[in-house]
Parts: C-alpha cells; structure tokens; sequence
C-alpha cells in the first residue's frame, strides 16, 4: 500500500516566504544601522527596522509552532518522538555548521565587521548563540519543551495566561544568560499559539472578531513609538501586543486570501520558517 504523498499549505509557505524576505532586510538595515554608513537616511531606515522587528521573529516562531503540531503529533495528539529527536540533531548540526562558519569569516574579515569575534566565541556556542542562528538554538529547546506531556496536556486556560506573563517577565531576566532563557520565555508564547491554532481552528485569538481587534491596537500602539523613533521591545507588555496583533492579523490575512489558501494544500515539509 503506497504512503499518502506529503502535502503543503500554500498559505504557509507563503508566510514563510514572506519572514524570510523580512529576516534578511531586517539584518541587511540593522547592519546598516550600525555602520553609519547612510546618516542621511536613518530615521527611514529606523522606521522600517521598526516595524519589521516589532513582529517578523514572534510569527516566525508561530508558524513553527503550527508546523510543530501538523509534522510531529499523531492524531491522537501524541508526539512523535523519535521524529522530533531526529529533526533536532538536524537543526543541531546545522547550528554547529553555520556558526563555525559565520564565525570564521568574521575572524578573516574582522576589519570590515561592526562587532568582532574571539575564540571564546566559538567555544561557548552550546550556551550562548552566535548571533543570527539563535533562532536555531531557540527552537530545538522549544521542541523539547512542548514535548513534555504533562505540559503539554494542560488546558489552554491555565496555560495561555500563564504563558503571557512569563512572555512580559521574561525582560527580567538578562540578555546574555546562558541557555537563552530569556528569549526562549519570549517565544514560548507564539510557539505555543501556533500549536493551538492547528489543533482547533476556532482557537478564540485567531477568530475574525479576535484578530481584527489585536490587530487593531496593535496598529494604534505602534503609531506613537514609530513617530518618536522608539523602539517598540522598551516596554515588555506593548512589546507582546504589538506581536501578537501584527502576527495574526498577517496570517489571517494570508490564509483568508483564496491565492493562498482556496485551493487547499500541495505538500509541506518543515517545520521552521
């Protein structure tokens, strides 16, 4: 009996597209930014920095929970585990890979960089992430923590508050602390939404009444700071509404649109952005 081929939702595929083209302008600006190269044009580029940042890495974090829940759970809600554990040894050495890399070219080229690297750096990476891949790092640990069960079995009630305030508490703890614990108690909120929104599409933040208004506030929040030149992630709270609402107001957006969602699905594949 022949296997099913795999399918794709196009929507998705065209929301990760749309991340990608947003990740690499965000650091293509940011290291503009940085430089100081276009003084003249900084307060565009700060705008737009701005908006980008203020949601692309939250909903890139959505779409893999989403994705985490379709590839990796049966339909009884169990998961995978075996399937997990060998796309995080994937994503693992990818990390490793692409670090050394990123690295090394650095190390060559430490003339022509905004921020230099030492040995240290490549020697702490199983801690402290080497810039651009901590989202690598970030979701391996979120694939392990959602695959606790008696995490994961816990009502949404409980667990959907307590997830928004460990997403604002998690400016409390400093940056730079190893294992990325605070990044990883930012992003464990989206992840877990996306998870939800697969396994009921009626899940209440993404209905159209829902969405249309975290949209909504989400927009008028995000107008003061984008005319004062602030930075949205200042304040943990406006930081998550502005996600949150940006975030699902795109993928309503996306999935509602019959170019990408009318026709149903081609194939999926993996469950990252």
């Amino acid at each position: 009996m022949t296997e099913k081929p795999a399918q794709r939702l196009d929507y998705i595929d065209a929301l990760k597209g749309l991340m990608v083209v947003f990740v690499v302008l965000g650091h293509v600006i940011d290291g503009y930014l940085e430089s100081a190269k276009w003084p003249e044009y900084e307060n565009v580029l700060s705008l737009i920095f701005n908006i980008i940042y203020s949601f692309h890495m939250p909903l890139c974090f959505m779409i893999s929970g989403y994705l985490y829940q379709l590839a990796y759970t049966d339909q009884n809600g169990a998961v995978k585990r075996e399937k997990v554990r060998t796309h995080a040894i994937d994503f693992a050495i990818i990390y490793i890979v692409f670090c050394i890399l990123f690295w090394a070219t650095k190390l060559v080229m430490s003339d022509a960089v905004n921020t230099a690297v030492s040995v240290k750096d490549i020697f702490m990476i199983w801690a402290v992430p080497m810039s651009n891949y901590w989202y690598l790092y970030i979701l391996i640990a979120l694939y392990f923590i959602f695959s606790i069960d008696r995490l994961r079995n816990l009502k949404i009630r409980y667990m959907f508050p307590v997830l928004l305030a460990v997403n604002v508490l998690s400016n409390l703890v400093p940056g730079k602390v190893w294992f990325q614990v605070s990044r990883i108690a930012y992003y464990s909120l989206f992840f877990y939404l996306g998870m939800q929104y697969r396994k009921d599409k009626n899940f209440f933040i993404f209905r159209k009444q829902s969405s249309m208004t975290c949209m909504g506030i989400a927009v008028v929040i995000m107008i003061p700071f984008l005319i004062c030149g602030r930075k949205i992630n200042i304040i943990p709270v406006v930081n998550m509404i502005v996600a949150l609402g940006i975030s699902i107001g795109v993928w309503n957006a996306l999935e509602k649109n019959s170019k990408f969602s009318g026709g149903g699905y081609s194939a999926y594949a993996v469950s990252t952005c």
